[in-house]
């Protein structure tokens, strides 16, 4: 590889929060925003949805697994952006 191609490739720029999951020095510190935002933006998501099914279940009623389900993946996704963080700031 040539340097001209090396110098390029300097800044590695992540689209979602699993790419931040792969540790790599390159990643660029601005990127830690978006995917912090992405993240946060996939709880609020599910949140609307456990509101919405408590505010109208007239219309519309979740199964108790699908809320569990629910309830478990906002667990899971606050773990990840909490696992994230740590590695962001131990390697900086």
């Amino acid at each position: 590889m040539d340097q001209s191609t090396d110098q390029r490739n300097t800044t590695l720029l992540v689209d979602s929060p699993e790419s931040a999951l792969i540790l790599n020095p390159a990643t660029d510190p601005q990127s830690i925003d978006d995917i912090m935002l992405c993240a946060l933006q996939r709880n609020a998501a599910v949140v609307d949805v456990l509101a919405q099914d408590i505010l109208d279940r007239d219309q519309f009623a979740l199964p108790i697994p699908t809320i569990r389900n629910l309830l478990w993946l906002l667990q899971g996704q606050f773990d990840q952006m909490k696992m994230i963080m740590r590695d962001y700031r131990k390697h900086r």
